[in-house]
C-alpha cells in the first residue's frame, strides 16, 4: 500500500477527524517530498520507518526555516497514520517495538524511578486531602460554578474544567505546606493555603529548586489564591499581599508569556497555504 493509498483508506474509513484531514494530507505531501517521490509511488519499504529512524530522517531533510513545533507536528501526524495502518492490517506489524528508553539496550538512565514509585515529597502534591480541607475547597468550587450566586462577581464564575485546574493547584500548594513546611495536614484550611508568607516560600522553592525559572503556571496559581482571598475569604489584607507578589516576585513571569518569538513569519504562513493547495486533489 502506497503512502497515498494509506491516507486515502484512513479517510475513507473515517479514522481521521475531519478537521485533521488537511493537516494529514500536508504531512504526507511534505514527507514524500523529503523522500524524493510522489505519495502515490511511495511504498512501505521506503516510508514506514521506525520511530527513531523517522525522527532522524525528518530532522536531516526538513527545511532549515522549520521550527521545532513544525517538526514535531509532522512526526506526530506520520506516526499516527502508520499506527492506524498497522491496527487495520494495511501495514505489516513490527516484530519489535519502537526504540525508546523502555527497550533501549542501555536501559533507562541511571537513577530513574517510575513516577508512581516516587515518595510523596518528590511528587509534592498532597495525594490524600484532609476531609475538612476537601469539603472547604469543594464548597468554594461549587460556589464558583453556580449560574446565579448573589454577591459573587461575574468574573469569578468558572467552568468545571477551570475548577479542576484550580483544585489541582490547591493540592500542590497543600502538598508543599505539608511536605516542605511541615504544617499538619489535618489542620490545613483555605486561609492557610492563601497565606502570603507560605506563597512567597513556594515561589522561592519553585524558582530555586523545582523549575529553576518563573512560569505562567506559577503566576496563575497565585492569581487563583488571590481570587479566593478577595472573593471567598473576603480578606482584603491577604488579597493585597498576594497582589503585591504578582507585581513583585512574579512580575518577570510576564516575559514568559510573550509568544512573539513563536509566531510564524508571513513567508512560512504562505508556504503552508501553497502546500495545502497543491495537496488538494482536483474535483
Amino acid at each position: 500500500m502506497t503512502l497515498q493509498e494509506l491516507l486515502d483508506m484512513a479517510v475513507q474509513h473515517q479514522l481521521i477527524k475531519e478537521t485533521r484531514i488537511e493537516p494529514m494530507r500536508t504531512a504526507v505531501t511534505q514527507y514524500a517530498a523529503m523522500l524524493g517521490m510522489e505519495p502515490a509511488e511511495c511504498l512501505p519499504t521506503v516510508y514506514d520507518l521506525a520511530e527513531h529512524q523517522l525522527v532522524a530522517f525528518v530532522q536531516a531533510h526538513a527545511p532549515a526555516d522549520w521550527t521545532r513545533r513544525t517538526l514535531t507536528n509532522l512526526h506526530n501526524n506520520l506516526q499516527f497514520l502508520f499506527r492506524l495502518g498497522r491496527e487495520q492490517g494495511w501495514l505489516e506489524a513490527r516484530s519489535t517495538h519502537f526504540k525508546s528508553w523502555r527497550n533501549h539496550r542501555d536501559g533507562p538512565k541511571e537513577g530513574w524511578v517510575p513516577r508512581h514509585e516516587l515518595p510523596p515529597k518528590l511528587i509534592y502534591r498532597l495525594q490524600e486531602m484532609p476531609a475538612s480541607l476537601e469539603l472547604e475547597i469543594q464548597d468554594y468550587l461549587q460556589w464558583c460554578q453556580r449560574v446565579v450566586q448573589p454577591g459573587r462577581p461575574h468574573s469569578v464564575k468558572k467552568r468545571a474544567t477551570t475548577c479542576h485546574g484550580v483544585y489541582e493547584s490547591l493540592t500542590r500548594m497543600a502538598g508543599f505546606a505539608v511536605h516542605f513546611q511541615n504544617l499538619p495536614a489535618e489542620l490545613l484550611t483555605l486561609r492557610d493555603l492563601c497565606d502570603p508568607a507560605l506563597v512567597h516560600e513556594f515561589i522561592q522553592w519553585w524558582v530555586e529548586e523545582r523549575r529553576r525559572k518563573l512560569t505562567p503556571g506559577l503566576r496563575n496559581m497565585v492569581v487563583n489564591l488571590e481570587v479566593i482571598a478577595r472573593h471567598w475569604l473576603k480578606d482584603l489584607t491577604i488579597a493585597k499581599a498576594l497582589k503585591e507578589l504578582l507585581t513583585g516576585d512574579l512580575a518577570v513571569a510576564d516575559a514568559v508569556r510573550d509568544k512573539q518569538t513563536r509566531w510564524l513569519s508571513l513567508v512560512q504562513i504562505d508556504a503552508v497555504g501553497q502546500t495545502a493547495t497543491r495537496s488538494t486533489p482536483p474535483a
